[in-house]
């Protein structure tokens, strides 16, 4: 381990192999980390967003899901800035039981509107997958639905 006052090594330095049980100190990550955007320069994305300004949109996540409710939140919080009007006081719990996962953009007109196709755009950009649906039956019209944390674009 790195001594405090080396200056060839600073910082933490942990080391674990073939380790059988017990525990190894600091931070272990396991699964994907958390979708966010609050690591990311949003100024095109809301200038690119805002030409569709009074869009309105739901958004949803599963119910339970806190990882996709923070998610669903920041796109609630971004859509807000643009001025596009996301339904309902907060997020919207769902209890649907696809076998999707990520990020479901859709709505029941017979084509994805020219807004919700641009909001598909940046989140790709962003690098999350996202599944287009139009003609579906989207209870409230347009809808963004934050399912479960799937891993980001050439994660294995």
């Amino acid at each position: 381990m790195a001594k405090k006052d080396d200056p060839e090594r600073p910082g933490i330095h942990i080391q674990s192999h073939n380790q059988q049980g017990g525990i190894t100190a600091h931070t272990v990550n396991i699964g994907p980390p958390s979708r966010t955007l609050s690591d990311r320069d949003l100024a095109d994305t809301v200038m690119r967003l805002s030409k569709f300004e009074g869009t309105e949109v739901l958004i949803a996540c599963l119910m339970a899901d806190n990882e996709g409710a923070s998610f669903a939140l920041e796109i609630r919080q971004l859509l807000e800035k643009t001025g596009w009007r996301p339904r309902g006081a907060g997020i919207s719990a769902t209890l649907l039981a696809w076998g999707e996962r990520g990020i479901v953009v859709r709505s029941n007109a017979p084509e994805l509107p020219p807004a919700l196709y641009e909001l598909a755009v940046c989140i790709t950009e962003f690098g999350y997958d996202v599944v287009i649906v139009a003609g579906a039956a989207a209870a409230g019209g347009n809808e963004v639905l934050v399912l479960g944390n799937a891993p980001r674009k050439g994660a294995q």
